[in-house]
């Protein structure tokens, strides 16, 4: 079967630069772009156009719903492969059978793709932070030696552009970078439908350079519980 490669999406909002710590940008950033409409909206389905320079383009249909519970669906030339959360757990079905999922780091990026649930959060940044300006962006870095984090964020329009950050995984340690364009309004949410991710090794591996498109964001509510839970 070919190899399925989940790709890292962030969805980041910062709302002002004079809020003094992390807690207070989540705040005032869900105030500002409208949280609790997003957790009302039940379920939402988009398509993921995801190409990269390892010479894997796929589609991926995600649904999530605001009770926590997430399907991701590929289709392969040799069938559909699905990754599902719901409350009893995480699976993959391949070829009609359910098995559990036990990647951890496709668990990671099946959650990362849940707009419902991580749209607002900042996902590592703790008060420990740097808050400046720099030719025309809000720059907010992390100050924790353990975890280097930087966001740029567009002065005026108060939405994230770029976030950089070293990430460790397999024993190896590495760079990445993701720019945000074309925003795109959904019910009452600004969402960055294109977004390219490169990842740069620190120890001599292959760059990944990736672009992820989203299309189709729809709300979903005809979806029943039961789509989550397959035998």
């Amino acid at each position: 079967m070919k190899q399925i490669f989940f790709g890292f999406l962030y969805i980041l909002y910062i709302p002002n630069i004079f809020c003094q710590t992390a807690s207070d940008i989540v705040n005032a950033s869900s105030a500002k772009l409208g949280y609790s409409s997003l957790v009302d909206i039940g379920v939402i389905q988009y398509r993921i156009l995801q190409s990269n320079n390892l010479t894997i383009d796929q589609e991926i249909v995600f649904t999530a719903s605001s009770n926590g519970d997430l399907r991701a669906d590929v289709q392969l030339e040799d069938g559909q492969v699905s990754f599902i959360k719901n409350s009893k757990g995480y699976f993959q079905v391949i070829s009609g059978q359910t098995m559990p999922l036990t990647s951890e780091q496709t668990i990671q990026n099946l959650e990362r793709f849940n707009f419902l649930d991580n749209f607002y959060t900042l996902w590592g940044f703790s008060d420990n932070v740097k808050l400046g300006k720099s030719n025309g962006f809000i720059v907010i870095q992390s100050k924790d030696r353990s975890k280097k984090l930087s966001v740029k964020i567009d002065e005026d329009t108060l939405l994230p552009m770029v976030i950089e950050e070293d990430v460790s995984g397999y024993g190896k340690r590495f760079q990445r970078t993701i720019e945000f364009r074309e925003y795109k309004e959904f019910a009452g949410l600004w969402i960055a439908t294109e977004q390219t991710l490169t990842t740069r090794g620190k120890d001599n591996d292959t760059d990944l350079s990736e672009v992820i498109r989203i299309r189709d964001l729809v709300v979903a509510n005809h979806i029943k519980p039961s789509f989550f839970y397959v035998n």
